[in-house]
C-alpha cells in the first residue's frame, strides 16, 4: 500500500486540497499516476513568499540498455528477448537478428519491476542568508472529494427521523493518513484540465467502511461552509468510499401533502370528456439549521422505501418543496365545459372536481388549477379568486370531497 503522509486535508465537492509543513532545501516526488491527478497550477508555498523559485522537473525512467522479452502480437506464446532502445516509445533490438522495432508497451515483459516516472518538486530560495516563516506547501487533487447523503424517514404519526452522512472518496491509486481534515461546502469553482488515464474510474473497486466519528459545522466564511471532523488521525485507503456520520443532524421539518395541479390549456373548448386522475406525494421541507449541503436523499415512509430525490443546498430557514411519485390511493376526477362569449372574446371554462380518499387515515390534499393564458378564477359563488386557483384541505379516511369553479379567459384577438 502506497501511504502518503499530510497534515492537513481539506476536503472539496469535487477535489481536495493537500497541506504539508515544508522544510527548507526538501524535495518532493510523486509519481505519473499522482501526478496526473494534481493541479499543477495549484502547487504554492503558503504564506506568499517572493524569495522562492519553484522548479518541477520529469525524471525519466532509465530503461535505455536493459534486457526485456517482447510478443510481436498477443498470440505469441514465447517471447523474444531484446534490448531496449528507448523507453519513452518502446523501440527495442532483437538479439537474435538485430532488427529494431516498436513494440506495445503491454507485450513488454520486464525481468525486474520497472521503475514508474517521477516528477520532481523542489523551491530554490534566492537568499540562503535570509530568514523566513514556516511555510505551508499546499496543492489540489481531484481523485479526493466528499458529498452529502442524507435518509429520511416519516412515521405515521408525523415523526420525521433525518439522517445526514459525509463520504469521503479517493479514486486514487494512493493511500493517505492525515492529522487534521475538514470539509467546505459552497460554490467553488475550480477546473482539472488534465485527464487521469492511468485509472478506469468505471472497473476501479471501492470500499466503504463507517467510522464512530463524526463532523459538525463550524461556520460560514464568505458563502463557504466549514465542517471540522471531530476525531483522531484520519487514514484513507486507495480506491475507497469511508463515510462518518453527522454529530448533529440537520434539523428539518416535514410534511407531506397528496397534490394535483390542474393547467387549463388553449385547447380546452367544448365538452371535455370524464378524466381520472392520481395525487402525487408532495414534500414540504423546511430548514431549521444553519446551513445543509446538496446530497442524494432516501425517503422512506413509515420504514418503507418510497424513492429517492437529489436535495440542493439549504440555507437557514429555507424552504423546498418537490413531488415525487403518485399515490393510487387519492383520486381526482373532473369534467369541464367552456362558453365562448364573442362579444366580449372571452371564455368562461367551468370545472366539477371531485376528490376521494381511499386510505385509512388522513391525508393533506392540495389542489391547483392554472391557465396557460391569462385569467381570473371564481368559485361557485362567483366570488373572484385571482389570477390563481388553490385549495388546500384536510380529507377524511375512506370519504370524499366535491367542488366546482370557473376560470374567465381573454381570448388571443384575432387579425383584423
Amino acid at each position: 500500500m502506497r501511504l502518503c503522509t499530510c497534515q492537513e486535508l481539506r476536503l472539496y465537492e469535487s477535489f481536495a486540497e493537500i497541506r504539508q509543513l515544508y522544510e527548507n532545501d526538501q524535495k518532493y516526488y510523486f509519481r505519473q499516476d499522482q501526478w496526473n491527478d494534481i493541479k499543477e497550477e495549484s502547487i504554492v508555498l503558503l504564506p506568499n513568499s517572493s524569495m522562492y523559485e519553484r522548479k518541477i522537473i520529469r525524471k525519466e525512467t532509465n530503461m535505455k540498455g536493459k534486457t526485456v522479452f517482447v510478443r510481436k502480437y498477443p498470440e505469441q506464446h514465447d517471447a523474444v528477448e531484446c534490448t531496449m532502445i528507448h523507453d519513452d516509445n518502446y523501440v527495442v533490438q532483437e538479439k537474435s537478428s538485430g532488427r529494431y522495432f516498436h513494440a506495445k508497451n503491454d507485450l513488454v515483459e520486464y525481468i525486474d519491476v520497472p521503475v514508474e516516472k517521477l516528477y520532481e518538486l523542489s523551491f530554490n530560495k534566492f537568499d540562503k542568508s535570509s530568514t523566513d516563516n514556516t511555510k505551508i506547501l499546499t496543492y489540489l487533487v481531484n481523485s479526493l472529494k466528499w458529498r452529502t447523503r442524507y435518509l429520511m424517514n416519516i412515521l405515521l404519526n408525523g415523526t420525521v427521523e433525518f439522517s445526514a452522512f459525509a463520504d469521503i472518496i479517493n479514486s486514487g491509486r494512493t493511500s493517505y493518513t492525515f492529522n487534521t481534515t475538514h470539509l467546505f461546502s459552497g460554490d467553488i469553482s475550480v477546473s482539472f484540465l488534465r485527464s487521469s488515464p492511468h485509472v478506469d474510474r468505471r472497473s476501479s473497486k471501492t470500499t466503504s467502511s463507517t467510522i464512530g466519528s463524526g463532523i459538525e459545522d463550524q461556520g460560514e466564511y464568505n458563502g463557504i461552509h466549514m465542517f471540522s471532523l471531530i476525531n483522531r488521525d484520519l487514514i484513507i485507503e486507495s480506491q475507497s468510499t469511508t463515510t462518518f456520520p453527522y454529530v448533529k443532524s440537520p434539523s428539518i421539518n416535514v410534511k407531506t401533502i397528496l397534490s394535483f395541479t390542474l393547467i387549463l390549456s388553449t385547447t380546452d373548448t367544448g365538452f371535455l370528456q370524464y378524466e381520472k386522475r392520481k395525487f402525487s406525494r408532495l414534500y414540504l421541507l423546511s430548514n431549521s439549521s444553519t446551513y445543509i449541503p446538496n446530497g442524494l436523499m432516501l425517503i422512506y415512509d413509515n420504514s418503507i422505501l418510497s424513492g429517492e430525490w437529489s436535495l440542493p443546498k439549504l440555507g437557514e430557514g429555507e424552504r423546498y418543496e418537490f413531488e415525487l411519485g403518485e399515490d393510487a390511493d387519492v383520486l381526482l376526477m373532473r369534467n369541464s365545459t367552456s362558453v365562448i362569449n364573442k362579444l366580449t372574446n372571452t371564455t368562461m371554462i367551468t370545472t366539477h372536481v371531485l376528490i376521494q380518499n381511499y386510505k385509512n387515515r388522513q391525508i393533506n390534499v392540495r389542489f391547483k388549477s392554472v391557465c396557460q393564458l391569462e385569467c381570473l378564477f371564481y368559485n361557485e359563488k362567483a366570488v373572484s379568486l385571482g389570477h390563481k386557483l388553490r385549495y388546500e384541505l384536510l380529507l377524511r379516511s375512506k370519504s370524499e370531497v366535491a367542488f366546482s369553479y370557473s376560470a374567465l379567459r381573454l381570448n388571443n384577438k384575432k387579425p383584423s
